[in-house]
């Protein structure tokens, strides 16, 4: 059985919330920055490609340990993104295992342009001071920063579908049992005995094989094989054996949008 904190991470340990956005930032592109979080479980890649699929976030961006921001499948300068997606495993005092006052300055050394909307897919940040020492980087002009105040998931309500996934925390889920037994398989088959591509290692082993020294192109194409292998190859497995992401945004059923502050809102306090 997993722990609340594990089975959090898991299952959603990262999420947007995107209700709140007005029409003009929906209407532009994104790019997604991630972490060396990625290889903690499937979750952080799950919701680039939401991401994607919702939002248009197709250009995805690596922070590195020590901060410098590296292209993954993009052509596109990272400064020139207006709206940034952070999708990591995160905390009220870090950002995809990065403390927060660093990752404020290693974002504003590769953005210096003034982001229009930033969004923290990372649990609980919302309740951390991330977004106001992100903000106090930009004279307080980046206009809405989103995240949440606590753990986070993608929540279909009914539906595997990522297009119409919402993104919340404090998330109720259904099917309490099955639930946690597709969460034990995503796992198992992430850190055990599930292999990526002949390569004779686990999935989480060759995700950190290829963000440390970081190898853009292997992970860009691991970036896009977690999706088919978690979200779309095993849609037709039996319960019992699946590890089918999709079920568990499909079984979220409930929760709380994001909070968001920045200069088009209340000003950002924590």
């Amino acid at each position: 059985m997993f722990s609340k904190t594990t089975r959090n991470r898991l299952i959603g340990g990262v999420a947007l919330t995107l209700a709140g956005l007005m029409a003009g930032e929906a209407g532009a592109a994104g790019a997604v920055l991630l972490t060396k979080e990625i290889c903690s479980n499937p979750a952080d890649i799950i919701v680039s490609h939401w991401a994607d699929k919702n939002h248009g976030a197709k250009d995805v961006y690596f922070m590195k340990s020590a901060g410098a921001v590296a292209k993954i499948n993009s052509e596109t300068d990272f400064n020139d993104l207006k709206n940034v997606f952070v999708s990591a495993h995160g905390s009220t005092v870090s950002v995809g295992g990065i403390a927060n006052a660093d990752f404020a300055s290693f974002f504003k050394e590769a953005h210096g342009s003034t982001p229009d909307v930033m969004f923290f897919s990372s649990c609980s940040t919302g309740s951390g001071n991330v977004r106001k020492l992100l903000n106090d980087k930009y004279n307080q002009d980046i206009g809405s920063l989103y995240g949440p105040l606590g753990s986070c998931a993608l929540v279909g309500n009914g539906s595997p579908d990522l297009t119409t996934a919402k993104n919340l925390y404090n998330v109720s889920h259904s099917n309490g049992e099955d639930f946690q037994k597709v969460v034990a398989n995503i796992n198992k088959i992430w850190s055990v005995d599930g292999e990526y591509k002949d390569t004779g290692k686990t999935w989480k082993a060759a995700c950190a094989e290829f963000v440390d020294p970081l190898n853009a192109e292997n992970l860009a194409e691991f970036h896009n094989a977690v999706y088919e292998e978690f979200m779309v190859n095993a849609q037709t497995d039996d319960v019992d054996t699946s590890h089918n992401y999709g079920l568990l945004i499909k079984w979220n059923n409930a929760g709380t949008e994001f909070d968001v502050c920045g200069a088009d809102h209340e000003a950002c306090t924590n």
